[in-house]
């Protein structure tokens, strides 16, 4: 008789931020035997996410037709996981919810698992107002201080010339 186990995935998004995503793949072995054969975990990338990347340790990934595929011939110890990190560019429509799926398979053996993720596309970054023309600290416009500015430049230059040419003669 075989060794039977039982192979899960959960799929979280850890970071969503403008116009990517990282989801976190963790592939757990809850026994009762060890995994000793490949594992294979595929994501389908849905419309509205494009692939960046896919990492993890003693994991071989890649890309193929908008699928991300990884594979491992690493012992999966009953009651251990394996992480896999993925990264996609998000293009979908802003406010639009993407749904996408990982699968995890071991062979015959094995129970194979999916998970899904829904995240929503984030808005473009709006500034809260427009602030370029407003100096930080007095709140006046930019131009008129700067004008000021080099007209009491211009005037001390002056000030210090005409008392430097006074003490010449």
């Amino acid at each position: 008789m075989q060794p039977r186990v039982g192979l899960s995935i959960d799929k979280t998004a850890t970071e969503v931020s403008f116009g990517r995503v990282v989801y976190e793949l963790t592939v757990t072995n809850a026994g009762p035997s060890d995994w000793v054969e490949t594992l294979e975990v595929t994501d389908p990338l849905p419309t509205g996410l494009t692939y960046e990347s896919a990492v993890g340790p003693g994991w071989d990934c890649g890309v193929t037709d908008r699928t991300i595929r990884c594979s491992t011939d690493a012992t999966l110890e009953a009651g251990a996981s394996s992480t896999i990190t993925v990264a996609a560019a998000i293009t979908a429509t802003p406010g639009t919810e993407v749904h996408n799926t990982a699968y995890v398979q071991g062979g015959a053996a094995s129970t194979g698992d999916e998970d899904s993720e829904v995240v929503v596309a984030p808005a473009d970054p709006q500034p809260d107002e427009d602030t370029t023309d407003e100096m930080a600290h007095t709140g006046g416009p930019f131009d008129i201080w700067l004008l000021i500015g080099v007209f009491l430049i211009a005037i001390g230059a002056t000030l210090f010339g005409l008392g430097r040419r006074a003490r010449l003669d």
